[in-house]
Order: C-alpha cells, then structure tokens, then sequence
C-alpha cells in the first residue's frame, strides 16, 4: 500500500508552518534565496473559519502516472514519485489529478535557462526523520499513513462503531491529541491584539519625534504572551526578508531574557531598533501571522524594537568573540540599509559601528573625492550600495513649475531644518505652513510628504493617488496614522497636467478619475481613465513622490559593471558568489540593484553581498 499524509482539518491552525519546512527540507534545511523558489509540495487552504492543509495522496492507481506519456511518473518506495530528469512538462499531470495537488514549477539548468516539470510531494524521500511537513506540525494536525496505521485506524473505528461513538473521519490515531486541542484551544482563547501607546494627535502635529510610545515591559511580555510558536521555522521568519528568528526571541522576552533576545536578534539583522520602527510589518511578517485574520497579529516590530531599545540602554553590545580576523580588506560604497548590513556580517551603529573596527569616510563621494581605482587597488573587494537618489517623473506639463516639489529634497530640507542645519542653494527649506498641500502618490514617501506637511502647519493635505486604497504600496499603519493627525486622500485619479496662476506658479492639479482593469505583470490592476471625467483640485504646492530611479554611475560602467535599462545594477543572489557584479570585485546589493524597496529589503541583500564576498575571498 502506498504511504500518504492526512491533514486533521480540525487541529489545524492554518499557521504554513508544513509549507515552510517542505520548501526548506528540499532546500538543504535552508531557506530559499528569491520568493521565485518557495514552492511547498503542499498547501494550506483556508476558507471561512476552515483550515487544512492539502497534498498529494500517492493514489495506488495514480491518474497522474497514467497519464504521464514519457514514465516520468512511477510508483516507488510505497510512494509516487516524480523523475525530473525524464518529464518534458506536458501537463498532463497536473490535468489528470483529481486533488489538484501536481504542479508545474520552473527549475534553473543554467545562467538565465529554466525547465518546466512536474511538482509534488515525495514524502521527503531519502530524509532520515521522514516527511517535514510531519515532523514541523506544531499542532500534530499531519500524520504519515502507513499499512499498519490504517489498519489500527479501522480497527479503532470497528470498536467506536460499536461503542455508537462518532469521530471524524479524519482522525488517524489519538497519540498526540492532548498537544493538538490544546494549540487550537489556545489560539482560539488569544487575547486581543496589544498595541502600543500613541501621543495625543495634537501633540504629534507639532513634533517630528516618535508618535509610539516603546512598550512597557509588562506589555512586550504580555504581547509576546499571544504568540503561537507556529514550528521552528514559522511562516513570519519566511516572510521576513531577514528571516529574522521571530518565534524565538518572542519565547526570549516571554522569559524576561533581553540578553539573549537581542544576541539572537543581532544573528540576522543588524538594525533591530530601524526594522522594529520602519518596516511595513502588515505586509511581511505581521501580515502572515497565523492570529491576523481573526484575532489580530501579534505586534512582532513593536517586540522587536523593544528588544532593542532595552538592550542598547543597558550598554549591551555585540559579542565578537567567536569572529576570526584575516587579513583581507573591504570597501563600502554607500551607508544606507544595504551597506551598513554588509560590513555588519563582514566586520561583525556608527559608534557601535566604529567600535567594531569599521571606518567611515565621511563627506566622501566616489568619482569625485576618490577613484574607483583607488578602492581597487586598496582593498580586496568593493561592495556597492548607494541606494536610489533620482526622482521619478510622471512627464506631467508644467511639473518643472514653481511650487512643484519633488519629495527627496523636501524631506531631506526638512530634516536639515529639525536638526538646525544650513539648508543648501539647490535644497531650500519649503515651508508648507496656511498652504494647500497636495501629494501625488501613494507609498511610504507620500506619506512622509503628507505627514511632514501637516507638522509643518499646512492649512490642508491631500494625498491624490490613482488606484484605490486597498492597491496603496504604502504601509497601512502610516495611511492611519496620516488620516488621524487631518489628512485627506483622493483615490482612483490620475494627474495629467499642473494648473498655473498668471504669474506661472502652480495653483492645481488637473485629474482624471480612474477605475481599476485588468492585472499587470506583478499582479496589481492597471487603473484605467474614465471618460469625461476631469476635474482640477486646487493647490499652492504641490509634492511629487512617484519614487526613484538609480543615479548614473559612469564611474562604475568604466570598470565592467554592467546596468540595465533602468541604471540598476546587474547582479543576482543566485550567482556562484551572491551580488557580484560582471567585475569580480565588484559586489553591489540594495536598491542599487533591485530598484527603490524597503529598508530590510536592502539589508538582506547587504548580507547576502557580504556571504558572496567571504565565500569569493576564501575560494
């Protein structure tokens, strides 16, 4: 008989932990490098209040082997198995399966090559410990099913049958039942979401400081109270770009532990108290909790910089003594997110920063205050990692304008003013105060924008972005946050000019209302113009935060760094040494390679840049 896996849809928690350690069992008990490679063999379906998980059943006469026109589909070992080497993704398969549980998935045979092939679960064939999925269940809802474990299951039911007892028909075996109801009991007992304290909307109307007061420590604890510890690797460290060991360090601060929270923290991030602060949690790990859709996420980046913070103001620093000094130097271009996380993992904040042998070059700018040529022959290898500076344009008649602003320099005049520093000829302080404000876009620097605005005074903020509010790439929390302290949004328009005044200054936007159409190649639908709908919103300033493009780089391109059509540089993570360029000692990551993204986003690179640096340099 062939073996199976049966999910337990009544202990399962719908917490992805099976799919995790699926992709990671066939990975080299690794997580994978891109989104592109997690491809679980099996699946969790939630519907309503329902959850299970879904995979292939190893049917004895197998529709998909029948069907499969090349034998690349076989029984083997009590098991169906799929021989990639033999399948010339017909599909037939995936179209034969009664469960829906075959599939199709893209595997690299070469630089830029790709081969299509069948996809399913092979109960972990060859791994000592059996199925992953199995093994990594925190609520014991996935059972193996074997010859002899059917048979004790119809015996069982045999005797339930005549005991005029009723179970599901899904329950193998009561082995570890106590474990299973008391996960699911727990979760459905969690406790409210604890969010943390926030200054009064009128009092953060006229400070640029923290709008989040830090948690007390009776609150970190009874926040990470609510966590679930969905399996060692859980579906919130996957979906951190970090994969940061969330479960862990909450279990940490549970046990009141911070000394070893924040040494656990620092093993893959090297700015917890930034990323607890600045990441759009709702999108990455909060936005996976197992708790989020029916008892709230738990408040993993509020944890997070507790963790921190607490640390850090009891002296606490990196303990190096393991690290291994050679004599090999590096240079990094740039101290933004993706840079300071490669000499992070290379040297292992600037004072804690410098205190760990790593030296800055302040007010120093590549091709002009030094060569490229220098850095090469000083040091052993150079990472790149200078961000993106140049604003996007939207093309717009009039947007060159006076009283049209990019939001880059905005900010950064902004900034400049709250610190009581010069402003700059070519970055003036613009001060928005009794003035309609208008913002075009809809991300995190719209939101800067808008927000800065109204600290400034502003009479009136609104922020105009053309699809609707669910498609904002913005973080939630900061739409909230914008909308409590009096901004206003317009939603589904699309501007297609700059109004001026007789004297040629901006006095409005005109816009055309949109509706949404069919999905783009990322997925998200096009907003498409409706007809006869323009209209003019008026505005003495108006803030353009379309985004970034990379800057150019001439000083790279003569060197053998190759750019693509956008001046993002070309380098991957799954080159034979992580990030490097088509100059071998040339590594770059960040949004100097990926386009503009989130800070975590180019930390990540910044150490996976690092890991092919150590592995070029030790070849």
């Amino acid at each position: 008989m062939n073996r199976f896996i049966m999910a337990n849809s009544q202990q399962c928690l719908g917490c992805h932990a099976c799919e995790v350690a699926c992709v990671m069992a066939h990975n080299d008990e690794r997580h994978v490098l891109t989104p592109q490679r997690y491809q679980p063999r099996i699946t969790v379906i939630k519907h309503q209040r329902q959850r299970s998980a879904v995979t292939c059943h190893h049917c004895e006469d197998a529709p998909c082997a029948r069907s499969c026109p090349n034998g690349a589909i076989a029984h083997i070992n009590d098991s169906v198995q799929v021989n990639a080497q033999k399948c010339i993704g017909c599909k037939s398969c995936v179209v034969a399966c009664p469960f829906g549980t075959m599939q199709m998935v893209l595997t690299p045979v070469a630089p830029n090559q790709f081969k299509a092939s069948a996809h399913k679960c092979d109960l972990c064939q060859g791994r000592e410990q059996g199925p992953a999925c199995v093994e990594n269940c925190p609520a014991d809802a996935l059972q193996l099913v074997t010859e002899d474990s059917l048979t004790r299951l119809a015996k069982t039911r045999r005797l339930r049958t005549a005991r005029q007892e009723i179970r599901p028909w899904h329950t193998v075996d009561t082995q570890h039942s106590g474990t299973a109801c008391s996960k699911v009991e727990r979760m459905q007992a969690t406790p409210p979401r604890g969010e943390p304290d926030k200054l009064a909307i009128e009092a953060r109307k006229t400070t640029f400081e923290e709008i989040y007061l830090p948690f007390r420590a009776a609150q970190a604890e009874r926040e990470a109270a609510r966590c679930l510890t969905c399996g060692e690797h859980s579906i919130c460290e996957w979906t951190c770009p970090l994969h940061n060991h969330i479960p862990q360090w909450i279990e940490l601060v549970k046990a009141g532990d911070i000394d070893a929270a924040v040494e656990l923290s620092h093993q893959t991030n090297c700015l917890p108290e930034i990323t607890g602060r600045v990441c759009p949690q709702d999108r990455l790990c909060e936005g996976a909790c197992t708790l989020r859709d029916e008892y709230g996420a738990v408040t993993i980046g509020n944890i997070e910089r507790y963790i921190s913070d607490r640390a850090l103001s009891k002296g606490w620093r990196p303990d190096l003594s393991d690290v291994q000094k050679s004599d090999k130097r590096v240079a990094i271009i740039g101290a933004g997110p993706a840079g300071l996380a490669c000499a992070d993992v290379l040297a292992r904040r600037r004072e804690i920063f410098s205190a760990m042998g790593i030296r800055f070059e302040l007010n120093c700018e590549v091709g002009k205050d030094i060569s490229l040529e220098t850095l090469l022959e000083s040091y052993d290898a150079v990472f790149v990692g200078v961000g993106t500076y140049r604003s996007m344009k939207a093309d717009l008649p009039n947007e060159d304008a006076p009283g049209v602003y990019d939001a880059l320099p905005f900010l950064i005049a902004n900034t400049k003013q709250v610190m009581g520093l010069p402003a700059l000829p070519d970055e003036p302080f613009i001060d928005t105060a009794g003035l309609n404000v208008v913002v075009l876009g809809g991300g995190d620097t719209a939101m800067d924008c808008v927000r800065t605005a109204l600290r400034h005074g502003a009479a009136n903020v609104t922020c105009a972005y053309r699809r609707d509010e669910a498609n904002m790439p913005g973080s939630k929390k900061e739409v909230k946050n914008a909308r409590e302290e009096g901004a206003n949004f317009e939603f589904n328009v699309q501007p297609v000019e700059l109004v001026l005044d007789t004297h040629g200054r901006a006095s409005g936007i005109r816009f055309l209302r949109t509706r949404l159409g069919e999905p783009d190649g990322q997925g998200r639908r096009r907003p498409v113009p409706v007809p006869d709908s323009e209209f003019v919103m008026p505005a003495d300033a108006v803030i353009m935060a379309f985004g970034f493009h990379p800057h150019g780089m001439s000083w790279l391109e003569s060197h053998g760094v190759k750019v693509d059509n956008w001046g993002r540089i070309a380098a991957s993570v799954e080159s034979e040494f992580r990030y490097q360029t088509f100059n071998p000692k040339i590594f770059a990551g960040g949004d100097a390679v990926r386009g503009a993204d989130l800070v975590v986003t180019a930390m990540a690179e910044g150490r996976h840049a690092a890991q092919g640096i150590l592995d070029w340099l030790a070849k």
